[in-house]
């Protein structure tokens, strides 16, 4: 059954939940998931093509080699990133669910900076303020989460991303 609360929070709706129930992505989180991995190539193919036309800039109007080193550098971190996310354009993200009761921390992380995490049977999702404060420590959960196919080995470790999450028992 559909919390709305925490639908609101975690950004799905009865649809999305009942795709998951069923151990698949909704049409709403695929076109999500395709949208960020895009997201992600222009990104890095803009930052990529300005590094490039200023390091060119930049030696074509006499600067040494030397000189342009840094921006060179940024452009071959962009090109790799780019690569990255070309690659990645076709992975495929399964549907899995975790279910056990809520263990809620925060981590101080260096820098005054934290980081909210939920754990549930073990498996731990990075969660932000405004979901850290709508669950309770405590309260049994049935968490369904996108993993990349690649990562099936190593459930526990591997990065998720909570697509729903329901009240259990």
């Amino acid at each position: 059954m559909l919390d709305t609360d925490l639908a609101h929070v975690f950004g799905f709706d009865q649809d999305d939940l009942t795709h998951n129930q069923q151990g698949r992505l909704s049409p709403k989180q695929s076109r999500f998931l395709k949208n960020a991995s895009k997201s992600c190539m222009v990104f890095s193919g803009g930052f990529t093509l300005v590094m490039l036309v200023l390091s060119v800039i930049i030696v074509g109007l006499g600067a040494d080699v030397e000189t342009a080193m840094p921006l060179i550098a940024f452009t071959m971190v962009g090109a790799g990133f780019l690569v990255w996310a070309w690659s990645s354009r076709y992975e495929v993200y399964l549907i899995q669910h975790a279910e056990g009761t809520a263990q809620l921390r925060t981590d101080r992380i260096e820098g005054a900076q934290t980081r909210h995490v939920l754990n549930v049977d073990g498996y731990e999702f990075t969660i932000n303020g405004v979901q850290y404060h709508a669950l309770n420590q405590g309260a049994a959960y049935k968490v369904h989460y996108a993993m990349l196919k690649k990562y099936q080995p190593y459930p526990k470790t591997s990065p998720k991303l909570i697509v729903s999450i329901e009240h259990h028992g």
